[in-house]
């Protein structure tokens, strides 16, 4: 009888486990389906912390970083506007020209620039109009606002996730699985004795 018992709670936590590992996978593709591309984002008012992507066509190149941390502030083109993006160096690195030829792909959450950036911001467009010409032989007038103009009032923070409730998700598939796999195991494991 406790035999039975075992093995019904066993089957009952694998099933568990299977039903939450469903319930995440849900999860996780409503994310991505309701995940914004950036640029559509720089012209609604709410437009900080959706989760969002970019596109980009050009490795990133990093404007600023904070002191003793291992992710930075790039900017990064996505074939139509520049965008603040904010990621891990070591990820950045990795990004080679030849995985941007047809774009690549980078997720995060957007959020309200943070103070200081516009200077860095600046003076990339400062360098890019001196060394571009954009064909109409406009001359670019840099000012204040023109941070905002160019960039908008947020950036894409790849250094976090809107999945967060998955690593609860993945705690419990753990706990369920180990307890299942473990009433399972015992079985076995006395019919080998026995």
């Amino acid at each position: 009888m406790k035999k039975n018992k075992v093995l019904i709670l066993g089957i009952l936590f694998i099933l568990i486990t299977i039903i939450i590992c469903y319930v995440r996978e849900l999860e996780v593709n409503n994310i991505d389906k309701k995940r914004y591309d950036i640029s559509n984002l720089l012209e609604i008012n709410d437009n900080k912390n959706k989760n969002a992507y970019v596109n980009i066509y050009v490795t990133p190149l990093m404007i600023a970083e904070y002191p003793n941390d291992d992710n930075a502030f790039y900017i990064v083109y996505n074939n139509k506007y520049y965008n603040v993006l904010y990621m891990n160096k070591k990820e950045a690195n990795k990004i080679t020209k030849e995985m941007v030829d047809n774009g690549y792909r980078i997720n995060g959450v957007t959020k309200v620039k943070p103070d200081g950036i516009e200077k860095y911001g600046l003076e990339f467009l400062k360098k890019l109009f001196e060394t571009h010409e954009d064909g109409d032989g406009h001359n670019h007038k840099l000012n204040d606002n023109s941070y905002s103009e160019y960039f908008g009032d947020i950036y894409l923070d790849a250094t976090v996730s809107k999945y967060s409730n998955t690593t609860v998700y993945n705690i419990i598939i753990l706990i369920t699985g180990l307890i299942g796999g473990f009433c399972l195991l015992s079985l076995v494991y006395k019919k080998i004795i026995n």
